[in-house]
């Protein structure tokens, strides 16, 4: 089996071995790479999005720098979680 690649410049031929599908491995690892790609994003959202309602527990004592990061947060989750809405389309 070979495999050509075509550029602009010139075409590249790769021999491969017989039997051996380089489009069937990159694949399979672009899948694996996604869905690793989209459980880092969402849970980097859901991060954002839940640690203002930890870092302000209602009965607990609050740092002035705990609040502080934490309407931080609350301002600007909404922009945050579009964005990794749009990077997980």
């Amino acid at each position: 089996m070979v495999l050509e690649y075509h550029c602009a410049a010139a075409i590249v031929t790769i021999p491969l071995g017989e039997g051996k599908s380089l489009m069937a491995n990159s694949s399979a690892f672009g899948r694996k790479s996604a869905w690793l790609l989209l459980i880092v994003i969402t849970v980097a959202a859901l991060a954002i999005v839940i640690a203002p309602v930890w870092i302000i527990q209602p009965f607990a004592p609050q740092s002035p720098r705990g609040v502080e990061v934490s309407y931080l947060l609350r301002r600007w989750s909404p922009w945050i979680t579009l964005g990794v809405l749009a990077l997980g389309l």
